[in-house]
């Protein structure tokens, strides 16, 4: 039995992010990059931190995040950063 496709696809998108944040962060392994992991709170990134995650995203993803998302407020952890990169690579946003 295989996985349904949004699941492996939400497996990459995470693995992809992931490998972004260790990059930005300057981490030696992706394994405090776990869904649950807030941005601010647990990764310490601050506004300038978080302008280079979007930027990151955008391009890692060829996704545009919409401007009146707040990544503090509307996307606070990694796990809400895979799902808000789902919505948007399918359209929905």
């Amino acid at each position: 039995m295989t996985a349904p496709e949004s699941v492996i696809a939400g497996d990459e998108i995470l693995q992809t992010l992931q490998s972004i944040l260790k990059d930005i962060l300057l981490l030696e392994s992706v394994d405090s990059l776990g869904p649950e992991a807030r941005f601010e709170e647990d990764l310490n990134l601050d506004s300038l931190g978080m302008v280079d995650v979007v930027i990151a995203i955008e391009e890692g993803f060829g996704v545009k995040l919409p401007s009146d998302v707040n990544i503090f407020e509307d996307v606070r952890t990694v796990g809400g950063a895979v799902a808000l990169i789902r919505r948007l690579q399918a359209g929905a946003d």
